[in-house]
């Protein structure tokens, strides 16, 4: 039986971390990469905990569709990690705490979430970030100190906050 260097990497992977749930489709195209769509809403919170536990070395994180509310503590803890897509979800809570273990973050797309507030010093650890995306949340306050100090934003160069 032939098997490609990709579809054996996908099997790899696939055995190392929780499985993909039925209503979603788990593709790792790279070894640090994974993107999950799901056509239902389904808690991944496990399943992304797992998948960041056991390749520490993940560049580029998508979740799309899963409903998930929160951004999982193992994803938090990725300091490899240079872009997080989440999608279509319910993500409603954005802990500072959780941004400062992404120091290479530089993609940021959180659009379309029920995110409310972004609290003080969100951003202060990610100085490599280019591009904040949260259009269409329900953002109704911004901290003082998300933006305040430019230094600490040296490289970005789009944000979106339209509803």
């Amino acid at each position: 039986m032939y098997f490609s260097f990709q579809t054996a990497l996908i099997l790899v992977i696939s055995t190392q971390t929780e499985a993909c749930p039925e209503s979603c489709q788990c593709i790792y195209p790279e070894i640090s990469s994974l993107s999950i769509e799901c056509t239902q809403r389904v808690n991944l919170t496990q399943t992304l905990n797992g998948i960041a536990i056991n390749n520490s070395k993940i560049v580029k994180v998508a979740v799309v569709g899963s409903g998930i509310e929160s951004i999982p503590t193992a994803l938090c803890k990725l300091d490899t990690l240079t872009s997080l897509e989440m999608r279509n979800n319910s993500l409603s809570h954005l802990d500072p705490e959780c941004f400062r273990g992404m120091t290479g973050l530089t993609d940021l797309i959180l659009r379309h979430n029920n995110i409310t507030d972004l609290p003080d010093h969100l951003f202060d650890s990610n100085k490599e970030l280019e591009t904040i995306d949260l259009s269409h949340n329900k953002i109704q306050s911004i901290g003082t100190y998300v933006f305040s100090n430019p230094s600490n934003l040296e490289s970005l160069t789009s944000i979106q906050l339209q509803h």
